[in-house]
């Protein structure tokens, strides 16, 4: 079914590919992607200033995960209707798949890759730097797809568009202002902040490694492997209240 599923997906991206609105959004996000990466390179004052930005660039293009649906001119539906009879836990194995075949998860991979050259030349770093990449890109994509299964058709109504604006307007006034103050290292409490959300804890594994600190960079990287679980688990949870085509139950008949 797996197969099916991406094979199918991969068919709707070809096409998509045609449109000038699709690449001029994948040129878009591999742009910022760039961009993120680039930063991620950078020194800021201190290395703790440093580890704050790029915890505060996750978590901005978490909420782009999260309002993209939103501000989409054509979302589309729940995908789950399209899956084979089966069982909840393998419609939702399926739908991960396809989730991570797509522009926006090739981008989004581009710029958690930004990891690595946080890490820099540390070696122990890199090897936390790459499971930390695609746990913070796992976690991502899954949980805009637990958010968007669990608001159904409320995802594609323009009242929905109308409030995922406002988010958008409203996180770049405040990336705006934030970004300066976490760069000089000015405010203890949303260093905290950006550092406590699960959306830090992949460059906090990176930067602890770095030192040394083995315990917190392990922890962190188990931290982000069971929230990817949870989700996955609450997503066939949403999915089975929702009711997907499951298969029959076998008939076993007795042979005389």
């Amino acid at each position: 079914m797996i197969g099916v599923l991406v094979r199918m997906r991969l068919r709707v991206l070809a096409r998509a590919l045609r449109e000038p609105r699709v690449l001029l959004g994948a040129v878009a996000g591999l742009v910022a992607a760039g961009l993120t990466v680039w930063v991620c390179a950078r020194v800021f004052a201190t290395q703790d200033a440093t580890v704050d930005v790029v915890a505060a660039l996750f978590a901005g293009w978490t909420i782009g995960w999260l309002i993209g649906p939103l501000l989409a001119s054509r979302p589309a539906g729940p995908a789950e209707r399209f899956a084979p009879p089966t069982t909840p836990r393998r419609v939702v194995g399926g739908l991960a798949c396809m989730a991570f075949v797509g522009v926006p998860s090739a981008v989004s991979l581009v710029a958690f890759g930004g990891l690595v050259s946080f890490a820099g030349r540390d070696l122990g770093a890199v090897l936390v730097a790459v499971p930390a990449a695609v746990l913070q890109l796992a976690l991502v994509v899954l949980l805009s797809r637990v958010v968007v299964t669990a608001l159904g058709a409320a995802v594609r109504s323009r009242p929905a568009r109308v409030l995922g604006l406002v988010v958008a307007v409203a996180t770049g006034s405040a990336a705006a202002g934030a970004g300066p103050v976490l760069a000089a290292g000015h405010s203890a409490e949303l260093s905290e902040l950006v550092r406590a959300l699960p959306t830090g804890w992949a460059p906090v594994a990176v930067d602890a490694a770095a030192d040394g600190r083995w315990l917190v960079a392990v922890s962190c990287l188990l931290g982000l492997a069971a929230l990817v679980a949870a989700l996955l688990v609450g997503w066939a949870d949403l999915v089975a209240r929702r009711g997907v085509p499951t298969a029959p139950a076998p008939v076993i008949r007795k042979v005389a």
